[in-house]
Order: C-alpha cells, then sequence, then structure tokens
C-alpha cells in the first residue's frame, strides 16, 4: 500500500465548467504557457517542489545537464515516492528521456525501444491492432481521436457538463427497427424523429402520434456507469437516456472528433507501447506472467527481460517498466518556429479539401511532424494502476482562470485577459470556445455544429489538473496543488538551457491513486473504491480531450472499471493487440 499523499477530490458530476470559469478574484499575472523557455518568465511561485542541479544533472547520461542531451528514464521499479513532488519529478524525467535525441537523428521515442499501434484506438474499439517496431517501419499517424468511457463504448458531454456512454441501436449496420415503451408501458415503434420547437426531438410512431418519454432497451448493466441510446431517424440523430429524457450534446456527436490548428494543420494522433509492454503483453497472453496487474517489482519485470533474451531482444532501459503513450502532433511545415518543437517523420493521411463541409482522404504522405501534446503513463513500485501524467507545447492554449500560492498567499490569475500568439486559439475570450467544428465518419472528416472545416478556439479549461478549492480535501486546496506543478516545471525551466527544444514543453499535471487500485465506480466521482485519485486529478490535455476537459473527470473515469487492476479496463488497447511473435518458451519460465 502506497503512502496517502495530498487528496483532491471531486464535486458532483453537475457542477458544469461554468461555474469554475467565474471563480475568485485578485491580480492578473503573466501565465507560466506564456514562457519562453526562461524561468523568469514564470509568476512568482512559492517553490513547493524543489529540484537540486544535482538531482537534475543525474538525470542526464552524462551526469551533466546539457543542451538536447540524452536523458535516461526514473528507475520505476526502485520509485519510492515521499510527497506529490515525486510523482511529478518521475513524469518529467520520463518525458524528457523520451523527447531525448538518439543518433539518426530520431527520438527515443522513434527507437526500436518502442512500437507503433496500428491502427489507432480511435478507429475502432472493438478492431484488432498490431504493433509494428519502431525504426525498421515508417511510423503511422491519424488525423482523429476517439473519446471513451469505461465500458469502451464513445461518449458525448451534454450541455450541463456530465459524461455518457453511447449505445448504438443494433443491428449498426442496418437500419433497425427501433422499439420504445411510452409513458405508459405500451411497446411501440420509433417511426420518426423531428426537431421540436425548443430544441429538443419529437418521437412518433407509423401513426405520427407523439411518443412521450420513449424507454428504449439497453445491453449495457446500467449499474455500471451513465448511458444513452443514440437514435437516427429519417436525417435526425437523438441521444436517450434509460428513463426517456433527451441528453442534448454538446459535441454534437458521439464519435472520433478531428482538431485543427489556427494555422490550417490537423492534429494528428499516434499510440506507443515500449518494449517491456509488448512482450508482457504477449507472456499475459500465454498466461506465463501474472494478467491481472502490469508489472512493478523487479521479480516481475525478470520474467519479462527473460522471455526477451529468449528471443535474442535486449530490454536496454527495461526499468522504466510498461508505458503506453498517447501522442498529438501538426504538421512542422505549417509552423514558422518549428524548431522549437521536438519532430518525427510519419505517414500522414492526405485529403481532397476543394468542400468545406466534407474532406475524402485520397492518399498519404510522409512529412515531418511537430509534437504538441503527450499522455505519459507507466507503471511503477507500488503502483499497478500506473501513473497519468500529460504534456503540451507552451504555446498551445490559454489557460482559464486559476490560483497560485506566493510568499504573500494566494494569487489569481486571470489568463482570459492575457495576450500569447496560441496555435489553438485566436481569440482567448471568444464565449464559444471547445465546440467540435470537425467529427468523422470511417476516413472522412465531416463539419459539425454549424461550421465548415475549420479551426476552433481552444481554452484549457483545466489549467494545472485541479480545478476550485471545494474539489480539495484537508489540508490542500487548488492553489497549492497548482503551485506544485508550476514550481516543478519552473525548476526544470532553470536548469534547462534556453536552446533545449524541450524547454517548450510543460507537465500539466499527474494523477495516481493513495490506494493502487481503481474502480471507477461512477462519473459523479474520482474516489476509486480501492484509492482516490490524488495529486492532478482532473487532469486534461487540450489537444486530446478538447472537447471533454471536465472538473469531475479524472483519467481513471475511464481507465478503470469494476474494481480491478486488471490491464485489460487499466487500458483501452491492451486487450486488443495481437501479441508480437515470441519464440519457442524456455521451460525455466512456464
Amino acid at each position: 500500500m502506497t503512502k496517502k499523499y495530498k487528496v483532491i477530490t471531486a464535486i458532483s458530476v453537475f457542477i458544469s465548467v461554468a461555474m469554475f470559469l467565474g471563480c475568485g478574484g485578485g491580480k492578473p499575472t503573466t501565465p507560466p504557457t506564456e514562457n519562453t523557455g526562461s524561468a523568469s518568465m514564470f509568476p512568482p511561485v512559492k517553490n513547493l517542489c524543489p529540484l537540486s542541479q544535482a538531482t537534475f544533472n543525474g538525470w542526464f547520461s552524462n551526469g551533466t545537464a546539457s543542451p538536447n542531451g540524452l536523458v535516461l528514464p526514473p528507475n520505476s521499479v526502485a520509485f519510492a515516492p515521499n510527497s506529490n513532488c515525486s510523482f511529478y519529478q518521475w513524469s518529467e524525467q520520463m518525458f524528457l528521456w523520451l523527447t531525448s535525441p538518439v543518433p539518426g537523428g530520431k527520438t527515443v521515442i522513434e527507437s526500436n525501444m518502442f512500437y507503433t499501434v496500428q491502427p489507432d484506438s480511435s478507429v475502432n474499439f472493438r478492431q484488432l491492432r498490431t504493433l509494428t517496431r519502431n525504426g525498421s517501419s515508417p511510423i503511422k499517424a491519424f488525423s482523429f481521436i476517439h473519446q471513451a468511457g469505461p465500458n469502451r463504448l464513445p461518449m458525448i458531454k451534454d450541455n450541463h457538463g456530465r459524461f455518457f456512454e453511447v449505445e448504438d441501436n443494433e443491428p449498426a449496420a442496418a437500419p433497425a427497427r427501433m422499439m420504445a415503451k411510452d409513458a405508459k408501458g405500451k411497446e411501440t415503434e420509433i417511426e420518426t424523429i423531428e426537431k421540436g420547437a425548443n430544441g429538443l426531438h419529437l418521437f412518433k410512431d407509423k401513426a405520427g402520434k407523439e411518443i412521450d418519454h420513449p424507454k428504449l432497451k439497453f445491453t449495457h448493466n446500467l449499474s455500471e456507469g451513465h448511458f444513452v441510446k443514440r437514435i437516427s431517424k429519417n436525417g435526425q440523430t437523438a441521444f436517450v437516456d434509460p428513463d426517456g429524457n433527451e441528453v442534448q450534446s454538446e459535441a454534437g456527436q458521439a464519435t472520433g472528433d478531428a482538431l485543427m490548428a489556427q494555422n490550417g494543420s490537423l492534429v494528428y494522433y499516434v499510440l506507443f507501447v515500449n518494449d517491456v509492454y509488448a512482450y508482457y503483453q504477449a507472456a499475459a497472453k500465454k498466461g506465463l506472467v501474472d494478467s491481472n496487474r502490469f508489472p512493478t517489482t523487479a521479480a516481475e519485470l525478470s520474467k519479462i527481460v527473460a522471455l526477451a533474451a529468449a528471443n535474442k531482444d535486449t530490454l536496454v532501459d527495461s526499468n522504466a517498466l510498461a508505458m503506453e503513450l498517447k501522442t498529438s502532433w501538426v504538421e512542422a511545415a505549417s509552423l514558422p518556429n518549428a524548431g522549437n518543437y521536438v519532430t518525427i517523420t510519419a505517414i500522414i493521411p492526405v485529403y481532397d479539401t476543394s468542400h468545406k463541409d466534407h474532406w475524402i482522404p485520397i492518399g498519404e504522405k510522409t512529412t515531418k511532424l511537430a509534437l504538441v501534446g503527450m499522455h505519459v503513463v507507466g507503471s511503477a513500485a507500488g503502483h499497478p494502476e500506473m501513473l497519468w501524467s500529460t504534456f503540451e507545447h507552451k504555446n498551445n492554449t490559454p489557460d482559464t482562470s486559476y490560483q497560485y500560492i506566493d510568499t504573500n498567499g494566494k494569487v489569481q490569475v486571470d489568463t482570459l485577459k492575457a495576450g500569447g500568439n496560441w496555435l489553438f486559439t485566436n481569440n482567448a475570450v471568444d464565449p464559444v470556445h471547445n465546440v467540435s467544428h470537425m467529427t468523422t465518419k470511417g476516413d472522412t472528416i465531416i463539419a459539425q455544429n454549424g461550421s465548415p472545416i475549420s479551426p476552433s478556439n481552444t481554452l484549457r479549461t483545466m489549467p494545472w489538473g485541479t480545478a476550485f478549492d471545494s474539489m480539495a480535501g484537508p489540508g490542500t486546496t487548488s492553489a497549492q496543488s497548482n503551485s506544485e506543478v508550476i514550481s516543478l516545471n519552473q525548476n526544470v525551466m532553470k536548469m534547462l538551457a534556453p536552446t533545449d527544444v524541450r524547454s517548450n514543453y510543460l507537465q500539466i499535471g499527474t494523477t495516481w491513486t493513495d490506494g493502487s487500485g481503481p474502480t471507477g465506480k461512477s462519473y459523479s466521482s474520482v474516489d476509486t473504491g480501492k484509492g482516490v485519485a490524488v495529486g492532478t486529478n482532473v487532469l486534461a490535455n487540450s489537444t486530446m480531450e478538447t472537447y471533454f476537459e471536465s472538473p469531475v473527470q479524472s483519467c481513471f473515469t475511464c481507465h478503470s472499471r469494476k474494481g480491478t487492476l486488471s490491464p485489460d479496463q487499466l487500458s483501452h488497447i491492451f486487450k486488443f493487440i495481437v501479441p508480437i511473435k515470441l519464440a519457442p518458451v524456455p521451460s525455466a519460465l512456464k
């Protein structure tokens, strides 16, 4: 059992983002997201997460912090945290390692220590995926991302900020009959859906009679989450909950959203897993290792290393343990300052862009991509639930208001009034933000919400992974949590050379549980049953959870289920991956 650190509990799911936007008052200051890599550009945050020069130098392979130098991964097997800051340091070192340059002009994540997951999980959550080892084949990126809930179903967010998983009518491939019970319990067929004067839909039977509160059949266990049924008839789509109430979605669709930067580049996504993850997954499928939890100990890791050796493979940085990464990118050629971004070479789709309301793929091209966001997820000693962190480029988006602590107490930051040349917004005070302009159907990008295919204005609504003080547990505040993360960023920037490309990236936060066992009981709480999500527990990335940021959602809301530590439940891709091929297993490992 890991030591319990400062806990930030969740509030009711019915509190909306709008309440967060209105909190607090005080003096505005320069937001950390506008820094240029210099620590002096940060506000005077109290140093709640100190980092010594000696410790930082020890992260580098040559023992000295050097511009764009190779950083070693943290030893996750020996992870021994003594505060929240230990987790944030683990994440920071891991990010610096992953984005370190290696011979051949590539980064660590492009090396053969990592595999690209193809196709991306955004394509189909029931579709098998293959692992392609990096270094030999080009990396393939995809232009949309799919948000899935704990039951691996698509998600929507309603106008009140609540999250629902979406069931489709079966069979999905045919215009099946949609049967429902009316308010009196009589079963009838929904023949048509019409748009009502109040914005809600009218459901009518074959005789044209309105069906009041149509109750539909759900195939999922309703006690395991919040569900809606999607009904599509005569060109209209509605989402209906188990009580027959229509749920109006902010994003408009429960499908893969596409995001576009203000410079016109689509955002592309790539999933990676490391070699430890790949061999563990293959061994788990064969029953050679414990399949109920990711490896966290030296003994568990030794079996995986031995299995790799039997396959004539050496796991160079195996102490990093199992890692899963989700990354987001834009075309480097679209940026005036591409040298300020970590870049990779990848294959991306090419679209016919002659239509403003739909783009059809017409081919592929190999190009250089620039990193704008990364989720870093990895197992560590005492934490089979994994540590979940996220990073963004400093020029991505402005933040909504937040607080930090300086030597005089709390300070309010009103970043929406601050300037800045943001990649994902051209108007920080636009009241209409984080509304998707594009969705996808198959490989086609389709305009939605009354806009053509175009950039939308994005805000980071969960700055530093917390919301406001009413979420804070005893002895802590959101200002204190924010200050921990900001001060760690500030200390790293002091010691990274201004010419180091990684100085342009910020850690937004890291979350884990204090009981090492998430259950994700409901969307209304991040209390995981066996452990409460702690650290920055409403973590979101503006390039990956753009339309699903919420002050009530933890990573464990979607990446946990039924109180289990099983990788099948923690990871959305684990059970869909076709295991890598293994040589005959030595009898000593059986």
